[in-house]
């Protein structure tokens, strides 16, 4: 209908970034202060986390945070620390984690992309920027096999080959932020003047263009 049904004030300065658990009950709010849990068939905020840049497992029972030099898992339930990695490099933003729940996507400091594996905890490569590009979003795709980045201030986005990190597609007027349907055949962007575009993951090939909703 697109009715609005609920309304949700943070009150820990501006969002940044939002990631829904897969269940549907939770969603985790990336603000200026921290990263909140919000339970939402109850519409109010039931844990917090000091630190942001965060992305859901596949299963929804943790979650990935970003932030300084680290990437911690948390429990989603609990809101405790499974596991942390240390990175070695500082700033680092815009974390994905793959379908597999095996390998994980960090932007850095100097707007490169880092995929990692998360058993060996150890950067398998790096998908590189040059300036003014900088990666400020990531998405894999829902079998794994494909990593869209797309820079907010310059229309491009870029598909990669997972696992050799290889270019794949570039397409021209997208840019940040990027998401995949759940079959994996579309691939959401923003665009010009507030829109969002949709095009063919597997050609690159342009399909609608949603005006106005960025």
């Amino acid at each position: 209908t697109g009715q609005q049904k609920q309304r949700l004030v943070p009150g820990r300065g501006a969002v940044h970034g939002l990631a829904f658990s897969p269940d549907g009950r939770h969603l985790l709010i990336e603000a200026t202060d921290g990263v909140m849990r919000w339970d939402v068939p109850l519409g109010k905020e039931d844990g917090a986390v000091t630190e942001r840049s965060v992305a859901f497992s596949p299963s929804g029972d943790s979650f990935a945070v970003a932030s300084g030099s680290a990437v911690t898992l948390w429990d989603t339930a609990q809101l405790r620390v499974r596991d942390r990695i240390q990175t070695g490099q500082q700033d680092m933003r815009a974390v994905a984690l793959s379908p597999d729940g095996r390998r994980f996507a960090l932007r850095g400091k100097d707007g490169s992309i880092a995929v990692w594996g998360l058993e060996a905890q150890q950067q398998l490569f790096k998908l590189p920027a040059k300036f003014p590009v900088m990666w400020d979003s990531s998405a894999f795709s829902p079998d794994g096999k494909t990593l869209a980045t797309g820079c907010l201030y310059v229309e491009t986005v870029t598909m990669w080959d997972m696992p050799t990190g290889q270019r794949k597609l570039a397409l021209g007027g997208a840019r940040a932020p990027v998401a995949f349907s759940p079959d994996g055949s579309l691939l959401a962007t923003g665009g010009a003047s507030n829109n969002i575009i949709l095009w063919k993951a597997a050609s690159g090939e342009q399909w609608r263009v949603l005006s106005g909703h960025l």
